[in-house]
């Protein structure tokens, strides 16, 4: 039967990141190009979608009827 090293070997970490490293990595992933246009993109896509909601209810208002078809 073989002991296990009481340390790491080949200068592998077998702890987890610390909270330092971690707030790191999210940082650099929020600020890395492709996640800020990620981000543009569900913007826009929220921005025309509560403008076609308020476009709907105003519909709506002006028609006299309801967004579920019934009558007001």
């Amino acid at each position: 039967m073989t002991a296990l090293p009481a340390h790491a070997a080949l200068g592998i970490a077998r702890r987890r990141p610390n909270l330092l490293a971690r707030l790191r990595a999210l940082l650099s992933a929020a600020l890395h190009p492709d996640a800020q246009a990620t981000h543009d993109r569900q913007q826009a896509r929220a921005a025309l979608h509560a403008e076609a909601h308020r476009a709907a209810l105003l519909r709506a208002q002006l028609g006299g009827t309801t967004l579920t078809g019934g009558r007001p």
